[in-house]
């Protein structure tokens, strides 16, 4: 019978869907350490849940409704007074780095251009034609032809 070494538990475990399952593999082999050698977070996190992943540099945000831990995702003045009221005005958890997977617009990016904060779902809409105009930022990276064809 073949035995899974700490690399392998890491790659099958970043398909698990729930934190139980997490704790599930770490009870069983203590010595591999799996949540620790996560840097970034493999499903959505709650204030409970994060201090089971301790070395997370980077935080995925799949949807709106994720916890962000105080850092505003959306730059402006109402997303950062909700964050606060949120939690309390105590809970704050600094990441070198932001992933935000869920669907924005660019008039979003643009705006939070120069933050810790990557948007891997950006959409050109005609709204963001008629304010920005066709010229595309630096902030947006890779773009697919087809995207400006219909856009433009």
């Amino acid at each position: 019978m073949s035995k899974l070494d700490g690399y392998h538990i890491m790659v099958v475990s970043q398909y698990f869907i729930k934190v139980q399952d997490f704790i599930t593999v770490e009870s069983v082999c203590k010595s591999i350490g799996n949540m620790g050698k996560f840097h970034f977070n493999p499903l959505p996190l709650t204030l409970k849940t994060v201090k089971y992943f301790s070395n997370i540099e980077t935080l995925y945000i799949w949807k709106k409704e994720d916890e962000n831990f105080g850092n505003p995702i959306i730059k402006g003045l109402l997303t950062d007074v909700m964050s606060k009221i949120k939690h309390g005005f105590k809970y704050y958890k600094e990441f070198y780095q932001i992933l935000v997977w869920y669907e924005v617009d660019y008039f979003t990016v643009n705006n939070n251009c120069n933050r810790n904060i990557i948007f891997k779902n950006v959409v050109f809409t005609e709204r963001d034609k008629n304010i920005i105009g066709k010229n595309i930022t630096r902030c947006v990276r890779p773009l697919v032809a087809t995207v400006l064809i219909v856009a433009i």
